[in-house]
């Protein structure tokens, strides 16, 4: 894997009558350091919003998504696990549960695929059931 990648992310939350979703194609760091892979990347979900630098760690089971931007997150993802994180947000913090169902990752030559599937709690309350789906590819050089 190169250190310049393209990371694909697309993120679902299944409530009982929509199916919401969150599409995001950028450019990324990637590193491998101690066993983990390390993928960094920035997303901005509207115009209005500031950007929201991410970092990726994947290795030994676990997944961490932390997030710092105009809000600050720390997701784990263990599977069969439930883990508790505080959001911090512009208009107050929350307390979210992120209760990890399944986790498959795919490692190829030049890229590699994560998909989690997760239920997710706010404050204690099911919020819905949530899938998000990573897809990290090595930038091809260009003439």
């Amino acid at each position: 894997m190169t250190k310049d990648v393209l990371v694909s992310v697309c993120g679902y939350q299944f409530d009982v009558n929509e199916e919401e979703a969150i599409e995001l194609i950028t450019d990324g760091e990637y590193y491998f350091k101690n066993g983990k892979h390390y993928i960094i990347y920035e997303e901005q979900l509207s115009p209005e919003d500031g950007l929201t630098k991410n970092v990726l760690k994947i290795g030994n089971g676990i997944v961490e998504l932390i997030k710092r931007g105009d809000g600050n997150l720390h997701m784990m993802f263990e599977s069969g696990k439930k883990n508790y994180s505080n959001y911090s947000t512009p208009i107050g913090p929350m307390f979210v549960g992120i209760d990890t169902k399944e986790m498959e990752f795919l490692e190829q030559e030049g890229q590699m695929e994560l998909c989690i599937r997760y239920d997710l709690e706010i404050s204690g309350s099911y919020v819905s059931k949530c899938e998000i789906k990573i897809k990290v590819e090595s930038k091809k050089g260009s003439c």
